[in-house]
């Protein structure tokens, strides 16, 4: 897997955000992937703001996540068609 380094610095403030525990689960051959999902209405208010219905938002944006080092991941959803990065 290719990591690509972020151009930018992004200060979130974790602290004040709100949040809910998931599972993981192993996924592929052999367990090759370790999957978490994102609950539904979280995307489906993400899609809203963006004035797309849900169906929409699934076919036109991609999660890209960020490694941070260490135990931090950032997930942000970009346009399909915006970002030439690979899905894996």
């Amino acid at each position: 897997m290719v990591i690509k380094e972020a151009k930018r610095a992004i200060e979130f403030p974790i602290e004040e955000a709100p949040f809910s525990v998931h599972k993981l689960r192993k996924s592929g051959l052999n367990g090759a992937s370790i999957v978490a999902t994102f609950p539904k209405v979280v995307i489906w208010h993400i899609a809203r703001g963006k004035g797309l219905t849900l169906e929409q938002f699934i076919d036109q944006y991609r999660a890209v996540c960020y490694y941070g080092g260490g135990d931090s991941i950032l997930f942000r959803f970009e346009k399909a068609e915006a970002n030439n990065r690979t899905e894996e």
